[in-house]
C-alpha cells in the first residue's frame, strides 16, 4: 500500500507537469503577455519578463516575480460518506498555507491579471474549534497536510486587485474518532481511516481581494476526498480525466481573453470549478470515476482568511 501511494503521488506530479506545460504553451502563444505586475514593492508598477516554454511541475517551477506568502484560514467543515448510516457532527476548521505566488499582466493594456501560486498546507478540524451550535453525530477530529496549486484571473485596480481562483491539491488525512460507532457496518468502513493517515485529493474555489499592499482577504470553498486505499491506475486515470477538462478550459479562456478580456476571470472560475464540482459529486459513489471503485470519505469546508505577501 505504501508503495502504491508513493507511485501515485509521483504520477500526480507528472500529470501536473503535463497540465503546466499546456498552460505555459498557451501563455507563449500570447506575444503581448510580457509585463509582470509587482504585488508588493512597486505598488502596481509593471516589469517585463520573458515567458518561456515550460515542462515541469508548477510546484517546483522557478518563474520570475514569485512572492512568498502565508495564508491563515478559519471556517467550518463537515465530513460525510456515501452509504454511511451514521452522521458526523460539524467541526471548526483552521488552516495555514505557505508558498509562493505571482501576479502577471494577462493581455495588452487591459486591467486583466493572471494569478498563480503553489503552497504547502496544514489544517485541522475539531468540535472544539466550532463557532456555532454543535450538531448531533459522531465526534471526529481531522489532521491534514499536503501541497497544492492555485490558478486564476482577476482585475488590477492600481494598489489593489481582486482574483477568482481554482485550486487542486494532494493531501494526507488522519481521522480520529472520539465516539464509538454503534452500527457495525459503519464501524467496519470507518476502521480504514481511524488513527491512520490516508492519501487524498482536494479542489477549491476561492476569491482573493488585495485591499492594501502585502495584505489580502480570502473566502474559499474546499471539497476534499480521502481514499480508503489507493488503486493506482484507476485513480491516476480519474485525475488525468479531470486535468484534461481543465486543459480544454484553458484553451477556451485563451480565446475569450483575446476577444473579451473582462469576461475571462468569471468564465474561467465558473468552468473550472464546475468541472471540479461535477467530478466531486460523481466520486462520492465511485471514488475513481469513471473507473469505478468504492465510496471515499468526503469533507466540505467553507473558510475565510488573510494572506500576507512579502
Amino acid at each position: 500500500m505504501k508503495n502504491f501511494t508513493f507511485f501515485f503521488f509521483l504520477a500526480l506530479f507528472l500529470i501536473s507537469g503535463i497540465y503546466s506545460s499546456m498552460y505555459a504553451q498557451s501563455d507563449s502563444a500570447k506575444t503581448e503577455m510580457t509585463d509582470s505586475v509587482s504585488s508588493k514593492h512597486d505598488h502596481g508598477k509593471l516589469h517585463k519578463h520573458k515567458h518561456d516554454w515550460n515542462f515541469s511541475c508548477d510546484f517546483v517551477d522557478s518563474h520570475e516575480s514569485k512572492d512568498p506568502f502565508i495564508t491563515l484560514f478559519y471556517g467550518g467543515s463537515e465530513l460525510s460518506m456515501h452509504g454511511l448510516n451514521s452522521d458526523f457532527s460539524r467541526n471548526g476548521f483552521g488552516e495555514a498555507k505557505i508558498g509562493y505566488l505571482s501576479l502577471d499582466k494577462a493581455y495588452k493594456e487591459t486591467i486583466l491579471i493572471k494569478f498563480n501560486s503553489h503552497y504547502i498546507d496544514i489544517s485541522g478540524g475539531s468540535q472544539n474549534l466550532y463557532y456555532g451550535n454543535l450538531s448531533d453525530g459522531l465526534n471526529a477530529q481531522t489532521l491534514q497536510f499536503g501541497l497544492g496549486w492555485s490558478r486564476g484571473y482577476g482585475y488590477n485596480m492600481g494598489n489593489s486587485n481582486i482574483v477568482l481562483t481554482h485550486s487542486f491539491g494532494v493531501n494526507w488525512t488522519r481521522l480520529r474518532l472520539d465516539d464509538t460507532v454503534q452500527n457495525s457496518l459503519d464501524a467496519k468502513k470507518l476502521a480504514y481511516y481511524d488513527n491512520t493517515f490516508r492519501f487524498g485529493i482536494n479542489t477549491e474555489s476561492g476569491i482573493q481581494a488585495q485591499i492594501i499592499p502585502y495584505l489580502s482577504v480570502n473566502a474559499a470553498y474546499n471539497r476534499s476526498l480521502v481514499y480508503p486505499r489507493v488503486m493506482f491506475w484507476k485513480a491516476a486515470g480519474s485525475i488525468l480525466t479531470e486535468c484534461i477538462g481543465y486543459g480544454l478550459v484553458d484553451k477556451f479562456v485563451d480565446n475569450i481573453i483575446k476577444s473579451t478580456p473582462s469576461a475571462a476571470p468569471i468564465v474561467n472560475f465558473l468552468l473550472k470549478n464546475g468541472i471540479a464540482y461535477g467530478m466531486y459529486e460523481l466520486r462520492k459513489v465511485k471514488m475513481n470515476f469513471p473507473f469505478g471503485d468504492e465510496s471515499p470519505m468526503m469533507a466540505n469546508t467553507f473558510k475565510v482568511g488573510l494572506t500576507f505577501a512579502f
